[in-house]
């Protein structure tokens, strides 16, 4: 490479002594040269040895011209050879190299003349063949830019469109996974929807009910039952652990296990059947190598015309009559393995003709929103059913419906939400 500097120097050697036309034809085969080298290096891809490359070659070639020429100028254009680095090569480390040499050639080509005898005398004729020269250079020069900025453009275009085609791949690949994922979820609501009392059901025997059943995904770890036998109707609102396809596995688990409490045991006291339906679930979660203490919290009733019983596990029964509200608390443990088990109790209520009553998860008190992005909270729950109490039970159900809707505004549903309303 200095080699060829030099050689580009010493070319202006017969210009300007013997001022032929052939000799600036070896001066500009010697660019040419050059220029092709950087086209080709830039043709198979090597972009930055050829800015390299290039860059280099123009710092000898100039710096060495200041020494051969009596007042050459080459040294200025050193100054834009700086920035080419930058252009070019289009990384910082080599760019400052070159910006570093492109400074010390420069004033190496300001001082070190002064001190050196130069082997060429300018003349009118030789000023004008290195003007000439000189555009040739920065012709060339622009075209190789040119050539760079458009290889360049269609490297980056190819890029591209590459990355492109592997995200359009990647997002149909996602998206076909995510359907699959999507319809074993909406299969499995399907089979959840199996398990819960179908509306025929729940009209037959509580003519006067609402539910307000919203899960937070497709699918729920809240959820209603209802069991009739010949002489009493159980129903409850259950919350298991979990929400989304978790606590819809779990739902059916407890589902299950309150079932077969009322007809494979046929218990009819609402404790008993808690107690058993929490044997029943720790004998399932038992088979696990890992400790599992997934259970539900439930509100649990029975009735026999007038008379309900019953039996809770953290969610308590709230029965309203006459504009008063009667609060039956549940025990403070889940039906499931917990760290001290007690027995479950049964509640006895002798009813009135009008009475509401409401089994609830604490999905919906617990949901965020308002003005401030707080908790609804239970005291704020329990005076809208007592406000609404008198209303028809379609109409609580549209009104609880519309608050929480209300209240959540823009937030995201944090939790299932599951109220069962019955006028008796």
């Amino acid at each position: 490479m200095i080699v060829i500097g030099f050689l580009m120097a010493a070319s202006y050697i017969p210009v300007f002594l013997a001022q032929e036309a052939y000799t600036m034809l070896i001066q500009v085969g010697t660019l040419l040269t050059l220029i092709a080298t950087a086209f080709i290096l830039a043709w198979k891809g090597r972009h930055q040895q050829a800015g390299v490359f290039l860059c280099l070659l123009l710092i000898i070639h100039l710096v060495t011209v200041s020494f051969v020429i009596q007042g050459g100028t080459g040294r200025f254009y050193l100054i834009p050879v700086s920035i080419m680095g930058f252009i070019l090569v289009r990384d910082a480390r080599i760019g400052s190299v070159i910006f570093a040499l492109s400074f010390i050639g420069f004033f190496v080509a300001e001082f070190a003349p002064k001190y050196v005898e130069p082997m060429i005398i300018r003349t009118e004729d030789s000023s004008r063949n290195t003007f000439i020269f000189n555009m040739i250079m920065i012709f060339l020069g622009t075209l190789y830019f040119i050539y760079q900025f458009i290889i360049t453009n269609r490297n980056y275009e190819k890029e591209i469109l590459k990355q492109k085609d592997l995200i359009e791949d990647q997002h149909k690949e996602l998206e076909a996974t995510h359907n699959d994922i999507r319809d074993s979820i909406i299969y499995a609501k399907r089979i959840q929807g199996a398990i819960l009392p179908p509306t025929t059901m729940l009209k037959k025997h509580l003519p006067e009910h609402f539910i307000l059943y919203k899960p937070k995904d497709i699918v729920a770890g809240d959820f209603y039952w209802m069991e009739p036998t010949d002489d009493k109707l159980f129903f409850a609102a259950a919350d298991c652990t979990g929400h989304g396809v978790p606590g819809a596995m779990v739902s059916v688990i407890c589902n299950n296990a309150l079932n077969r409490s009322v007809r494979e045991y046929n218990i009819t006291d609402p404790a008993s059947i808690l107690d058993n339906t929490r044997t029943i679930i720790a004998r399932e979660f038992e088979k696990s190598e890992d400790e599992m203490r997934d259970g539900m919290d439930i509100a649990l009733c029975s009735l026999n015309g007038l008379k309900l019983e019953y039996a809770g596990a953290q969610n308590p029964l709230i029965i309203i009559r006459n504009g008063e509200m009667i609060q039956i608390k549940a025990d403070k443990q889940p039906v499931g393995n917990y760290f001290v088990e007690t027995p479950f109790t049964t509640h006895h209520i002798d009813l009135q003709k009008g009475d509401m009553i409401y089994l609830f998860s604490d999905g919906y008190a617990d949901q965020f929103g308002g003005d401030n992005g707080k908790k609804f909270k239970m005291k704020r729950f329990l005076d809208t059913l007592l406000e609404i109490a008198t209303k028809s039970v379609e109409d609580q159900r549209s009104i609880l419906n519309d608050n929480f809707e209300k209240w959540r505004g823009d937030y995201e549903q944090i939790d299932d939400v599951c109220v069962l309303g019955v006028r008796i």
